[in-house]
């Protein structure tokens, strides 16, 4: 009973992280930048996968096709974390440090992928929000 889920732990991180991209991005995107664009789309479906895989698994899914693999996910969030370096030489400001986060979400899961693909240890993967709720996902077992 009282045990960690750690698949729920990992989807509330791609949830924050989703959520950071998005928001810190849509300014970005109606200023006219393509990567702006880009950006938000990724963080959008890093959300939406986040929380269920309702009409995900044919249409988002199709650009993620390694979700659920800490190497894929961790890399992403890497790319996506622009500026999050800034706070380790000391110029910080909000954004920066919601960038600093997804970053070491980032290193986190790529340390992860390290030591399940290297040590062959079982480290459950991320499960839709959703599941958890009661409800289930087209893509994920019931429940």
């Amino acid at each position: 009973m009282g045990e960690c889920n750690w698949g729920i732990v990992w989807s509330v991180l791609n949830l924050i992280c989703g959520l950071v991209i998005t928001v810190a991005n849509v300014f970005w995107a109606l200023s006219g930048f393509f990567c702006g664009w880009y950006n938000l789309f990724f963080g959008v479906a890093i959300v939406w996968v986040s929380i269920t895989t309702k009409c995900c698994d044919k249409y988002a899914l199709a650009w993620f096709p390694f979700w659920g693999n800490f190497l894929f996910m961790g890399c992403t969030f890497l790319y996506l974390s622009c500026g999050g370096y800034a706070c380790i030489s000391g110029d910080c400001d909000w954004w920066g440090f919601c960038f600093f986060f997804v970053a070491v979400v980032g290193v986190i899961y790529v340390i992860l992928w390290l030591i399940k693909t290297l040590a062959g240890v079982g480290i459950p993967d991320p499960v839709p929000l959703e599941s958890c709720c009661g409800g289930s996902s087209d893509g994920y077992q019931k429940m």
